[in-house]
């Protein structure tokens, strides 16, 4: 190498170092943006199964037992167990069409005993629409990765 070419790359210095620099900050850039997109969907997923818990749960309370009403008008109101699966289960699967999620119904039934109150579990099932792929590390695509219980009271008159 003559002088002249350590001349000629003297004004090179730094280059490596802002080259570095644009590549660490697209990097840091795209996984800014990958993790708004991800949280924000299992935000949106979690919000949606919610709702069909509710929702699924409050068609559930509303099959009272007439006959408990009709027999004792001021004793306790009593959910129709045959109808109020039927309701709740029709009701989880309409709303989760409309959500585009595949849901299951893990449990449902009255809630602490009560003969008033009805409970729907319900637990997201699809890995890729909740945006990960499971809570524990032995989870594979499709199990569980979500649950939520929606709960709901009956009541006669207004």
């Amino acid at each position: 190498m003559y002088a002249g070419d350590a001349r000629r790359l003297r004004g090179d210095r730094g280059q490596a170092f802002v080259a570095a620099l644009v590549v660490l900050f697209t990097f840091t850039g795209a996984a800014a943006v990958w993790l708004a997109r991800d949280v924000n969907q299992r935000v949106s997923d979690r919000s949606a199964l919610q709702s069909i818990a509710f929702q699924a749960a409050r068609a559930g309370a509303q099959q009272v037992d007439v006959g408990s009403i009709r027999g004792d008008p001021g004793g306790a109101i009593v959910v129709d167990i045959g109808e109020a699966r039927t309701a709740a289960t029709d009701a989880a699967r309409r709303l989760a069409a409309q959500y585009e999620l595949e849901v299951q119904i893990l449990s449902q039934g009255y809630e602490s005993g009560r003969t008033d109150t009805w409970a729907v579990t319900v637990a997201l099932t699809d890995a890729a629409d909740a945006g990960q792929s499971g809570d524990d590390p032995g989870d594979e695509p499709g199990d569980e990765v979500m649950r939520v219980t929606g709960v709901a009271h009956a009541e006669v008159g207004g």
